[in-house]
């Protein structure tokens, strides 16, 4: 049930994801098709001007504006996981009466991961492979939403140790802000998948989580 129910809205998103980008791309090769046919027409007093004004819109379609829409891709992306994780959660505890730790992940901060040990599982959610990104994606999406994507030196050196890892997908402005890269979002999606089918292979086998899908 939930594994099903969850790759088709991370495939969705996906999808969306993927609308958005090639429309931006298109956008830039008109921009840029459009640039070559005008400045051939007017004066070189006048192409200095017009290659201001080429190159401010280029920077708005390639670095400002994809930045802008693929946060937002990005935290509704991490919002999802909240969300289809605490679903989870709560079926499990309404089933055998018991949840697992931890019980929810949203929030800021280590309090997030946190929660009672009574009428718990023993679920080494925080033990599954795919842990270890979920977590920084958590720390990003607390600094994106909390603190207008400026890095503490903490945070920093988290994401620091995720681009090194896998390189492409994260960049640190001048202001310690963070970047997002075509790639980023995808991954994202991808690790999400694979994080929610750690999650649902390890949970009791009642033929109700979605096991298989």
């Amino acid at each position: 049930m939930f594994g099903t129910v969850i790759h088709h809205d991370l495939t969705d998103l996906r999808d969306c994801i993927s609308v958005v980008e090639d429309a931006l791309e298109r956008r830039r090769d008109a921009l840029t098709l459009q640039s070559e046919l005008e400045i051939a027409g007017i004066t070189p007093i006048q192409q200095d001007a017009y290659i201001q004004l080429f190159v401010r819109d280029f920077d708005a379609l390639s670095v400002t504006l994809p930045n802008i829409v693929r946060r937002s891709l990005f935290v509704d992306c991490d919002t999802l996981r909240g969300y289809w994780y605490s679903q989870v959660h709560r079926f499990i505890r309404n089933v055998h009466g018991r949840g697992f730790l931890p019980p929810v992940l949203c929030g800021k901060g280590k309090g997030a991961s946190t929660g009672s040990t009574k009428n718990v599982m023993t679920i080494g959610v925080t033990s599954l492979p795919s842990w270890p990104e979920i977590e920084v994606y958590r720390r990003i999406r607390n600094v994106v939403v909390h603190a207008g994507r400026r890095l503490d030196p903490n945070e920093k050196e988290t994401v620091e140790r995720y681009m090194k890892a896998k390189p492409g997908l994260l960049t640190i402005d001048e202001d310690d802000r963070v970047l997002f890269g075509r790639s980023f979002c995808p991954e994202v999606i991808k690790t999400v998948r694979e994080f929610f089918d750690e999650l649902i292979q390890s949970l009791p086998n009642d033929g109700a989580t979605g096991k298989g899908d």
